[in-house]
């Protein structure tokens, strides 16, 4: 009765009354809460001028440059506020799920969440470079991969080294491609030019290229064998409220009269998804037809019995006779990307790993002085209830939170970043590279284990001189 009443009259220097009026202390309104408020504020704030407000492109884009950096200084000034209030809520789950070891880590943090928010500052930065960097390598492949796919409707493409395009009869050529590689099918489309659509407000510049209607499917279009008419895109069909079968009046820049003088009207014969320009006119429509529509690109589908190097073979000999058309893969083109894009990821990765380095070997560094300027709480807690294995666990736990709330706070904070800064350029999707960002993430686990083994492996049996520490 006599140890109970003392313990009773000083159970206010007691670690856990500590803790607790310290978190007390901690969890006033302080100006870092008005801080976040006022950055948060102002992200939204430019978030809605940039897109409701703003009538430039610039202005848009420095509106979401501004929420860019104060989306950033929200989150570096929201980490300990949020982190203080998750653990807070998560104790009691803690203590019943994990253990009183776990709950004590908890509660040992809590009072140090600002003292050592530099620490989550560090992983921050570090996750959210790598978030980006990664994100926009990724992008930028994944964007040049369609490009170059959406280029190559077939395997083999037989493109002019002239932009205006290569003189010639395409239907003949590619007559000679079918016949000198057995079950191929070919199609062409020439270097695109320009009608006019005399609509009925304006009239209204058009691109048009010119192909062989009878071999669309090559191009995964529908065949037809109305040559007279037209075939329009279906972005363009639904601009201007066009219908399969409908009757467009067409007309052309003349020159010596300087005015548009009408063609004539010509009927949609199909309306496409897959093409680029406005309008596709066949070969054999001599009335749309201008002298300057030359061959582009030859598209050959071909089977996958013939061999590479006789398809490469047959097609050198037909290009002799076409001496500015070349002869290109799609195999090739991506690999020719994909070393171009392995070029990228190195000089990313070098500058990566010395950034990592830099970033892990300070990291080491607070965490041995953090362990360091503990020792004597943890001889005490050793002394009181805790084993080795325990201690481990406690040092374990305490540094994970720390690089744990740094790691998810600048995930969050690197994929909002890629948000707004994809927004300046509102350049649509964009793609993680989840492989490099793991790494990263295991890496920082890697050292914590690593630092939390070192600082533990010994016994440390002199607790006598550890308390006086």
């Amino acid at each position: 009765m006599l140890l109970a009443s003392t313990a009773y009259r000083k159970r206010d220097v007691l670690p856990l009354h500590v803790l607790r009026d310290n978190l007390k202390s901690a969890s006033r309104p302080t100006q870092r809460k008005r801080l976040v408020l006022a950055s948060s504020g102002l992200t939204v704030s430019l978030i809605l001028f940039a897109e409701v407000i703003a009538s430039t492109d610039g202005a848009r884009a420095m509106a979401w440059l501004g929420a860019t950096v104060a989306f950033l200084l929200s989150m570096h000034l929201a980490t300990p506020l949020l982190l203080q209030g998750m653990l807070h809520r998560t104790e009691p789950i803690v203590r019943r799920l994990v253990g009183p070891t776990s709950f004590v880590a908890f509660r040992g943090v809590l009072p140090q969440l600002r003292k050592n928010a530099w620490l989550m500052l560090i992983v921050q930065v570090l996750i959210i470079i790598v978030v980006i960097g990664s994100t926009f390598l990724e992008t930028v492949q994944q964007n040049e991969r369609k490009y170059i796919i959406s280029q190559y409707p077939t395997e083999v493409v037989l493109k002019s080294r002239l932009d205006e395009g290569t003189k010639g009869n395409p239907l003949q050529l590619i007559r000679r491609i079918e016949t000198e590689l057995p079950g191929a099918k070919a199609t062409f489309l020439s270097s695109r030019n320009s009608f006019e659509y005399k609509s009925p407000q304006e009239d209204v510049s058009i691109e048009y290229e010119v192909t062989d209607y009878r071999r669309l499917d090559v191009l995964e279009g529908e065949q037809t064998s109305d040559t007279e008419g037209i075939i329009v895109s279906r972005t363009f069909a639904k601009t201007h409220s066009l219908e399969k079968g409908d009757m467009l009046p067409l007309g052309r820049w003349d020159g010596e009269q300087e005015r548009s003088v009408s063609v004539g009207q010509f009927r949609i014969v199909g309306i496409e998804k897959k093409i680029a320009s406005d309008v596709l006119v066949d070969w054999r429509n001599e009335q749309l037809r201008q002298a300057n529509d030359h061959i582009l690109n030859v598209y050959i589908d071909v089977p996958s019995e013939l061999k590479k190097a006789q398809v490469t073979t047959t097609l050198s000999e037909i290009t002799e006779s076409y001496p500015t058309l070349q002869v290109n893969r799609l195999s090739n083109a991506l690999r020719d990307a994909e070393q171009q894009t392995t070029e990228r990821w190195f000089v990313f990765l070098i500058a990566l790993v010395v950034i990592s380095g830099s970033v892990w070997f300070g990291l080491a560094n607070a965490l041995l002085s953090f362990v360091s300027g503990k020792r004597g709480e943890y001889a005490l807690l050793r002394t009181i209830a805790l084993k080795r294995n325990e201690l481990r666990q406690l040092t374990l736990v305490q540094m994970l939170l720390f690089i744990g709330s740094g790691v998810i706070f600048g995930l969050i904070s690197g994929v909002g970043t890629t948000f707004f800064v994809t927004r300046i350029d509102d350049t649509g999707s964009f793609y993680f590279n989840v492989p490099t960002i793991a790494g990263t993430i295991a890496g920082l686990v890697v050292l914590v284990v690593g630092i939390a083994w070192f600082v533990t492996r010994r016994k440390q049996e002199n607790l006598v001189h550890e308390l006086k520490q």
